[in-house]
């Protein structure tokens, strides 16, 4: 599970370092500056977090069934709804 501080940042904040974020990784070319960031970025665990919510999207794309998702990448059934919800209500559309 992901911690984030419950003190919150001020919106103009918030939007700069989400759009330097957003820059850098447009600036990365190839896999392996892409790995390279992302394994110094993050831990391994939200590694395999993201992995797993972006795989769980593409698999309900691809038609799957919640119960799939659920054995296929050891998700929650809550996880499984929640991101069936968010694709339905357009959320990935990028």
């Amino acid at each position: 599970m992901v911690n984030v501080s419950r003190r919150k940042l001020k919106q103009k904040i918030r939007e700069s370092i989400m759009a330097q974020l957003v820059h850098h990784v447009a600036r990365l070319h190839g896999d392996k500056n892409a790995e390279g960031f992302l394994s110094e970025l993050l831990t391994e665990s939200e590694r395999l977090q993201l992995a797993k919510r972006f795989s769980a999207i593409i698999l309900l794309m691809r038609g799957y069934s919640f119960r799939q998702l659920e054995e296929i990448l050891k998700i929650s059934p809550a996880t499984a709804v929640r991101l069936w919800q968010q694709y339905k209500a357009g959320k990935f559309k990028t």
